[in-house]
């Protein structure tokens, strides 16, 4: 799951800003590291990426592990 959400903030700069906010400065180092590493992706690697995240995030909150704030609720 990792190596997918690497993909995905790799594949949207304003998206990894946001994802990079809520980390530890340290673990947010640490991925920006692990992501240079990786090199460039395909297009198709980091949608396929995106899709393996929104369905676990969707999975979490089903199962009610994560609550999602959403606009206008």
């Amino acid at each position: 799951m990792a190596e997918q959400v690497m993909a995905r903030v790799r594949g949207g700069e304003k998206d990894g800003i946001k994802f990079f906010k809520g980390m530890s400065s340290r673990s947010a180092a640490q991925m920006k590291d692990d992501i240079e590493i990786m090199g460039p992706q395909r297009l198709s690697t980091i949608e396929e990426a995106q899709q393996k995240v929104v369905q676990a995030v969707r999975r979490l909150e089903q199962n009610e592990e994560i609550v999602i704030a959403r606009a206008g609720g």
